[in-house]
Parts: C-alpha cells; sequence; structure tokens
C-alpha cells in the first residue's frame, strides 16, 4: 500500500488549483539573493565545499579568548509553554475515534465564542486538523549553559515537533535585548507528536496553517529567558560522562524502540551527560540525555498535550522512579534539570516494529498509547539512574574544554508540496532566490538558509543535523552492528527493498567525528536541531514516486515525499563533513 503524504492531504486542492494556473511569465522576477551560476549551470552561493568558513567559532573567534582560569562553570534553567486551553475551542463528539475533527463525519466541537468557527490549538504530528482539548503533561524550554575562559555554550531543548531557524534567531536576538552574555545558543527540538504546530503542517483545514505566531514568539522569549536563568546560574562544576545501550535492557532493543523502514538501522545508545557543583558531586545542576525515538508513543488519537515518553524519563531523573513492580526498588532521582535532546531519529525510529511489554515484562501493550509512553519513559530514566550511579562506568573530570563551530547554508526546496505550503503561507520563513508572487517553476524555485554547528564539550562532541537524520547516515551499519538481534538489515523478500551495495562502506559523520578528534570519547547527534525542515534520507536509497512527492515509490519510501529534494542530503552532508574537519587557525 502507498501512502500520501500528511502535506499532500491538506494542500492537494490548492495545488491543483496553482498547476492550473501555471507560470506568468510577464510578471518580473526579484531576485533575492540568486548564487552565481557556474560553468555547470549549478547555482553554489558561492561556498567553496571542502573548505568553509564558520559563521562564528570559539575559542579563538571573536571576543572568546582561549586563556583563562581553565575552571568549567555550569548553570541550568526551564521554562514552561504549555498552550493556554482556557479560551480555546475543542472537539466534543469524535465519531470514528481518529482523533481528528471532521465534521462531515459528524464530529462536534465546543464554541467558546460562538463565532462557529473551530478556534483550536492544533496538535503537530500524524494528520492535520488534531484540536488539543486539555493537557496530560507540561512542555518546556530547558537550558543548560556551560562556560570555560572566554567562551560560553548555552543548549536549550524545546517540545515541540520542530522549530525553524527564524525563530530560533529570533529567540537568540531576545535572549542578546536580556543581556545574555553567551557565544552560541543551539536550540533543538523533542519532536514530540502532541504539542502545538510550531511549523504550520499540521493546520485545520487545506491550505490553513496550524502555526500561531503569537506562540512561536512565546517560545521565542521562552528560550531566551530559560538561556538567561542557565546563564545567570553559572557555578564551578564538574562534569561526569556515561552511556547504556537499550539492546542490553531487559527484552532487547525492539520491546522499547524499532526503526520503521530498511536498512532495519537505528542507534540505541543513550548518552550522558550530568553537571554537578564543583564543591558537592553529591547534587545536580543539570543531565544531559541524547536518545533517538519519535515521541509519538501516545498514539495519533490523543488530543491531550504532552511531552510524550520525553516527561516520564526527566521526571523520574530529576525526582526518582518508584518501584514500578513487586520486584523492582525504588530509584532515587539526582535532581536538577534533566534536558532531553533528540538523536537521529530519521525513517520513523520510534514505535514500530517494536513489542512493547508492561512493568511485569508479559503484559502486552499497544505500540502506541498512554501507557507504552509511561513505560518506556520510566524504563529509560531507570536505565539513565542506574547508569549514573555505577562508578565502573562514569568518568568524571574537573573542568572541560568547550568549542564550538557553526555554519549557514542554502538548500533548494525542490518538493512541489513544500514550495506551494510556502506560496500559501502554511509555512512561515525567509526564503532565498524565489519571487512568491509567481508559482514556483524551473527558474524560480525557493531556497531556504539553515545552520549546523559542531560542539566540544570535554570528552564530548556533539554534531548537529537540522531536521530527522536517517540514523544510517550518523552510523553506518550495513554489517549488521546496529540491527536489533534476530532481525534482518534488509528484507529481501519486501518489495522493493534498498540495495546495501550501493550504500559506503564507511565515511559515516560519527566516524568522521572520531576521526577528526581522536579525544572525543563521546559523539552525539543532535537531531532536529538549530532548525526543522523534514527527513534527511540516503542518497543511495532516495526514491520518488511515480508523481514526485505526491504518490510513494513502490515499497517504503514515505520519508522522500516529507523531504526537500533529492539535492538537499547531499550538499548537507558535504557541509556537515567539511564543518567537522575544520580546524581553527592557529593563534
Amino acid at each position: 500500500m502507498h501512502r500520501t503524504s500528511v502535506l499532500l492531504r491538506l494542500l492537494a486542492p490548492a495545488l491543483l488549483l496553482l498547476v492550473a494556473c501555471g507560470d506568468d511569465d510577464a510578471t518580473p522576477m526579484v531576485d533575492a539573493g540568486t548564487p552565481p551560476v557556474d560553468a555547470g549551470g549549478r547555482r553554489d552561493f558561492g561556498v567553496v565545499i571542502d573548505d568553509p568558513v564558520p559563521l562564528s567559532y570559539c575559542p579563538g573567534g571573536a571576543d572568546c579568548p582561549a586563556a583563562g582560569d581553565d575552571v568549567l562553570y555550569a548553570g541550568a534553567g526551564k521554562v514552561d509553554i504549555t498552550a493556554d486551553l482556557t479560551n480555546v475551542d475543542y472537539q466534543t463528539v469524535d465519531v470514528n475515534g481518529d482523533g481528528s475533527f471532521d465534521p462531515g463525519g459528524g464530529d462536534e466541537f465546543m464554541d467558546k465564542n460562538g463565532n462557529g468557527v473551530f478556534d483550536g490549538v492544533w496538535i503537530a504530528g500524524y494528520g492535520s486538523a488534531r484540536g488539543a482539548s486539555g493537557v496530560l503533561n507540561q512542555q518546556w524550554a530547558r537550558a543548560i549553559a556551560l562556560r570555560t575562559n572566554g567562551t560560553t555554550l548555552v543548549l536549550v531543548a524545546i517540545d515541540v515537533v520542530g522549530y525553524m531557524k527564524d525563530d530560533i534567531d529570533t529567540a537568540r536576538g531576545y535572549a542578546r535585548e536580556m543581556g545574555v552574555d553567551f557565544d552560541h545558543l543551539l536550540v533543538s527540538s523533542t519532536h514530540t507528536h502532541e504539542a502545538p504546530d510550531t511549523i504550520g503542517q499540521w493546520g485545520p483545514s487545506p491550505g490553513v496553517t496550524g502555526r500561531d505566531d503569537a506562540y512561536n514568539d512565546r517560545i521565542n522569549r521562552a528560550i531566551a529567558t530559560a538561556a538567561k536563568q542557565a546563564v545567570d546560574a553559572l557555578q564551578p562544576a564538574h562534569i561526569q560522562y556515561t552511556h547504556f545501550d537499550v539492546r542490553a535492557m531487559e527484552g532487547g532493543t525492539n520491546r522499547y524502540v524499532g526503526d520503521g523502514r530498511d536498512p532495519n538501522i537505528l542507534d540505541d545508545e543513550a548518552r550522558l551527560i550530568r553537571l554537578t557543583p564543583a564543591a558537592d558531586e553529591a547534587t545536580t545542576i543539570a543531565t544531559l540525555v541524547n536518545f533517538a525515538a519519535h515521541p509519538e508513543y501516545g498514539g495519533s488519537e490523543n488530543q491531550l498535550l504532552s511531552s510524550d515518553y520525553v516527561h516520564y524519563l526527566r521526571d523520574g531523573i530529576e525526582n526518582g522512579v518508584p518501584a514500578p513492580s513487586p520486584m523492582e526498588t525504588d530509584l532515587p532521582g539526582v535532581g536538577g534539570v534533566c534536558v532531553f535532546f533528540q538523536g537521529a531519529l530519521g525513517v520513523q525510529i520510534g514505535p514500530a516494529r517494536t513489542t512493547p511489554l508492561d512493568f511485569d515484562g508479559t503484559t502486552a501493550l499497544d505500540r502506541r498509547s498512554a501507557e507504552t509512553t509511561i513505560v518506556l519513559g520510566t524504563r529509560l530514566a531507570q536505565q539513565t539512574l542506574r547508569a549514573l550511579s555505577d562508578t565502573s562506568g562514569v568518568v568524571t573530570d574537573e573542568t572541560a574544554a568547550l568549542a564550538y563551530r557553526n555554519y549557514n547554508l542554502k538548500l533548494k526546496i525542490q518538493n512541489t508540496l513544500f514550495q506551494l505550503g510556502n506560496q500559501l503561507g502554511v509555512f512561515s520563513r525567509t526564503l532565498y532566490a524565489y519571487n512568491p508572487g509567481r508559482p514556483a517553476s524551473a527558474t524560480n524555485v525557493p531556497w531556504l538558509e539553515t545552520e549546523i554547528a559542531v560542539l566540544d564539550i570535554g570528552r564530548a562532541r556533539i554534531v548537529t543535523a537540522p531536521g530527522e537524520l536517517d540514523p544510517m547516515l550518523f552510523l553506518g551499519g550495513k554489517d549488521g552492528s546496529y540491527t536489533p538481534a534476530g532481525a534482518p538489515v534488509v528484507d529481501l523478500t519486501a518489495e522493493n527493498p534498498p540495495n546495501l551495495d550501493l550504500a559506503p562502506d564507511d565515511g559515516y559523520l560519527r566516524q568522521r567525528a572520531t576521526d577528526a578528534r581522536p579525544s572525543a570519547e563521546y559523539v552525539f547527534l543532535f537531531g532536529c536541531a538549530e532548525d526543522f525542515f523534514g527527513y534527511l534520507v540516503p542518497e543511495f536509497d532516495y526514491q520518488l514516486g511515480a508523481s514526485p512527492y505526491i504518490t510513494e515509490a513502490p515499497g517504503s519510501h514515505y520519508e522522500e515525499q516529507n523531504s526537500l529534494g533529492p539535492e538537499a542530503w547531499p550538499r548537507l552532508e558535504e557541509k556537515m563533513r567539511a564543518l567537522i574537519a575544520w580546524v581553527p587557525p592557529a593563534p
């Protein structure tokens, strides 16, 4: 069965209208920064692929000297961003129980202002028209600030499906206005599918955005406020590193997380950093957790705002986990602020292909249910607390050298549905080399600007990806080393299976990160970070259907329909590799 994209179902009527209109060449094209065309006819934006000059970097860059007292300082902060539903319409009748509002199917809603229009808070993820009816648990902007010598990094995670660069840049501006002293402010989304639509793709009806600019601006200010709290709280700190593999947990990988598409490769390692006051290692400033799984375990029928399993993970780490079954013991929390950063979660890494069990280990659960969300988050919290208490596996340092470099690049939006979404105002971001007054065409193709970064925190190196990265692009793994036990890397009996002979044998991002910096013992991948624009699919298995972006290619190729296009990942990968390998100039 071939699926149509969520965005297609939203925009199909408008797509047909615009296709009929065609491209009016009588309208002059406004060139908003069209790059020069090289001898091969390619637009390059003047960027040298193998040696990008970072937008900024530390130490050694402007206003971030390398010299100092070599003391690590750390602080944390958090701000509630849960939407206020007090005066918001909500669904009262859902005839088929699918969690979406369908007035033609007999669904009804509470019309609080009596205007006859469903003025809802639209939930991002799955399909459109999912109006929030309540709050299951809070959503947050959570921040960790780090400073060593002249370099200050602030890492913020927000409980939304994704956040675009324009908004992130606005949040950075607010932080500067508040007097926050930082060199780089990183923003990553946890990618929860149970929070308000901050992108626009999941609105109430075709061609109508689900994004609320006022809510996004509230998030921008919350990011800045959390960053200020964290920087204001900086204190001398020690740092701990450890990790655990979900494959080693009871029941194995697929009891908790699975891969929705072949090759069946997933990153089941949870990477952890704990920051403690230098004067008291028994208490906690912050815990950083990096793990990859779609926070969509609550299911598409859920209409309660939630951070999904991430809520139970953070709560358990901070406050402890009471014994969930008679054979277990209570685990005390470590306190502080837990900040979760999403990993390489592309190709539907999450509930797909899982066999979840209740706490007793015998009762089967639905792959997507409230109970499964609680079990997954709680079990991950338990394993984190055990890993942090295992002195044989924890490395503690009294300080950590800090460094970062970031880089902006432009990517072509080849996806015709994304082009249409921009033209209709479903999305809201700055576009380049494009006249929005004319339909997109071969001579009027929009480009977007995105951002990538590499950060070093002592023994850790963090690589960011501005979308949903296929874990194979981070890890490799065609040899089966990252495939759950007992499962094939590729099911050769499936329709149109991927050909692993076409995949590179090595040179993937994790390997490149350690090759460029051998002292990096822990390599983190922050997905949905610094921007958000959909899936990043391996070049060797990128296939479009007969009607590109509208119909799915034979087999399993849903992610291509929700990607920028075939040129995006190759171009982005070149820049990421170059940024990883970049060496600051000698002082």
